[in-house]
């Protein structure tokens, strides 16, 4: 891997780290305005996102893609443990 790449790649692991920092301080809002949280949440998803909320101890993925307005999250699981 050349350093140009190896920049390119640290650059989006703190661009994909930044966003999912956001993601849960958004969701954190929720409770105090949750139309301002959703249009925020909006911003942060592909247009074709798969959301899956599942119930009782989970582990959660995710996938990320990069647009033409830079990464968003285009899938997000949370998957019932057990």
């Amino acid at each position: 891997m050349s350093g140009e790449q190896e920049i390119s790649r640290v650059n989006d692991i703190l661009h994909l780290q930044a966003m999912k920092a956001t993601y849960c301080k958004i969701a954190d809002a929720c409770v105090n305005d949750g139309g301002k949280a959703a249009a925020r949440l909006a911003e942060l998803f592909t247009e074709d996102v798969r959301a899956d909320y599942g119930m009782g101890p989970l582990q959660y993925l995710d996938e990320f893609r990069r647009t033409q307005q830079g990464w968003r999250i285009s899938s997000i699981r949370f998957i019932q443990e057990g």
